[in-house]
C-alpha cells in the first residue's frame, strides 16, 4: 500500500521512498514496514549450568531489542547458536534447544511484539571458531563437511560422517520448534559467513565424494533436509528463510553466477519464504565491512544484478537499521511462489 499525499506531506523521506513504510508479508508473517535490524553479536547472555558463560538471553536483551522495535524497526533478527555442541570460547551466545532457556526467549519475543515489531531467530554453527568440550577442557573438533585447514586457527576441521548428519538436522528441527513455542515469528538459516551450512554448499570447503558432495544437488542436500525438517515441525507457523552469500569472492568457491544458480535451485523447492543476501565468505569480507577500509555501496552492483533476475525472486527490502559499523549492502528478498 503506497502512502497517500496526506501521509507524506512534510515528510520528504516518505515521498522519495514510498515503499519503506509499507507493510510486507513474509510467509505467514506481516511486517509493519520494510526496515529491519540484521543479526549481530550482542553479549547479553546468562549462563546455563554446564554450558559455561552462555546459554540463554539475559533480561537486558529483551529491552535491547524492544527499544529498536519501539524506534520503528519492523523486523529484528536474533542471532543464536543452533545447539550447544560445546562451550564457546570468547563468543557469548545462547541456544533455543535448551529447555532452561525457553522462558527467556519467550520474554524477548513478548517484549518485541509489545513494541510493535516482529522477531526471527537466525540459527547457526560456525566451524571456524575455537570452542572447548567443557570449561577448562580440551579443544573440541570444528565440525565441517571435509577435513580442511581452518582459516584462522592452527587446526584441521573434523569431517562429519554421514551418520553424524542426522544430528545436525535434528538440532535445527528442535530449535525451530522451540522458537515457535516461544512466540518468534520466523527462523533464518545462516548460510553465509563460513557457517556450517554454507560450507556444505561450497565446493571450496566441501570435498566429499558421498551423497553430500560433488554436484549442486548433493551439496544442497543437507540444507534441504534441514528446511524440510523446519517446515514439518512448524507447520506453516513460522516464516522460513536463509541468509545467503551471493558471491563468496573466494578462489574455488562460488561466484555471483554460481550464487544465482544456487538461489534458483533452492528457491524452486518452495521451502523458502525469504532470502537475505550478503557477500564474501569470512574472513574474505572484512575489507568490505569495517570502516574506514570499506567504501559504502561498493558491492551494490552484485545485489542489483541478482535483483534483475525476475524469474528467480522479487520484492526488494533494501533498508537496514542497526550495526553502524557495517557498510555491506544487504538485500532482503521475498521469494516468488513459482519459478
Amino acid at each position: 500500500m503506497t502512502p497517500t499525499h496526506a501521509q507524506t506531506e512534510g515528510q520528504p523521506g516518505r515521498t522519495l521512498y514510498p515503499h519503506v513504510f509499507a507493510p510486507i508479508s513474509l510467509g505467514p508473517v506481516e511486517i509493519r514496514n520494510r526496515i529491519y535490524m540484521p543479526p549481530h553479536g550482542v553479549p547479553l547472555e546468562v549462563g546455563v549450568p554446564g554450558y559455561g558463560p552462555n546459554g540463554m538471553p539475559a533480561a537486558e536483551l529483551a529491552y535491547y531489542y524492544a527499544e529498536r522495535a519501539a524506534g520503528g524497526v519492523g523486523l529484528i533478527f536474533h542471532s543464536m547458536l543452533v545447539a550447544p555442541f560445546a562451550a564457546w570460547l570468547g563468543t557469548p551466545s545462547s541456544s533455543p534447544i535448551l529447555p532452561q532457556a525457553l522462558p527467556s526467549y519467550a520474554r524477548v519475543a513478548e517484549a518485541v511484539h509489545a513494541s510493535g515489531g516482529a522477531i526471527m531467530g537466525q540459527i547457526w554453527y560456525h566451524p571456524g571458531l575455537t570452542h572447548l568440550w567443557e570449561q577448562g577442557g580440551p579443544q573440541a573438533p570444528q565440525l565441517s563437511p571435509s577435513a580442511t585447514q581452518s582459516f584462522n586457527m592452527p587446526s584441521t576441521r573434523y569431517a562429519l560422517r554421514a551418520e553424524d548428519l542426522h544430528h545436525i538436522v535434528d538440532v535445527h528441527r528442535d530449535a525451530a520448534r522451540n522458537l515457535l513455542v516461544c512466540g518468534y515469528d520466523g527462523v533464518e538459516l545462516h548460510v553465509s559467513h563460513g557457517m556450517l551450512l554454507e560450507a556444505f554448499l561450497s565446493p571450496y570447503f566441501n570435498r566429499r565424494t558421498d551423497d553430500y558432495g560433488g554436484s549442486l544437488a548433493n551439496r544442497s542436500r543437507l540444507i534441504l533436509e534441514v528446511l524440510e525438517a523446519v517446515k514439518e515441525v512448524t507447520q506453516g507457523g513460522l516464516a522460513t528463510g536463509m541468509r545467503f552469500t551471493i558471491d563468496q569472492m573466494l578462489p574455488g568457491g562460488w561466484s555471483e553466477e554460481g550464487g544465482q544458480e544456487i538461489l534458483h535451485y533452492l528457491s524452486r523447492t518452495g521451502l523458502l519464504d525469504f532470502i537475505d543476501l550478503d557477500i564474501a565468505v569470512e574472513p574474505e569480507q572484512h575489507h568490505l565491512a569495517i570502516p574506514p577500509f570499506s567504501r559504502a555501496g561498493c558491492t551494490m552492483p552484485n545485489a542489483w544484478r541478482v535483483h534483475a533476475k525476475p524469474a528467480a525472486m522479487c520484492r526488494c527490502w533494501r533498508h537496514r537499521a542497526g550495526s553502524p559499523q557495517s557498510q555491506k549492502p544487504r538485500i532482503f528478498w521475498h521469494v516468488a511462489s513459482r519459478m
